[in-house]
């Protein structure tokens, strides 16, 4: 629970998707990072250059793992 609690506070102080304030933890996890250091690596991301295109149905599975899918606010 305090997982995701991190998580989200994460996630909304960089105004950034679940998956990646995740991944953003895992980071901080591992190598005691902080939060000026994790802003650093965030502002230095890189973009991609191309959009993806396609269905992206195959990563459902995944995002039902993580509890990342259906999405907060669903249905509004």
């Amino acid at each position: 629970m305090i997982i995701n609690q991190t998580v989200k506070k994460i996630q909304d102080r960089f105004d950034i998707n679940a998956i990646y304030a995740r991944n953003i933890f895992n980071l901080i996890e591992c190598q005691n990072l902080s939060f000026d250091e994790i802003e650093k690596i965030i502002k230095n991301k890189p973009k991609p250059f191309i959009k993806w295109v396609g269905g992206k149905r195959q990563l459902l599975v995944q995002f039902r793992k993580l509890n990342l899918y259906p999405p907060e606010r669903f249905n509004l």
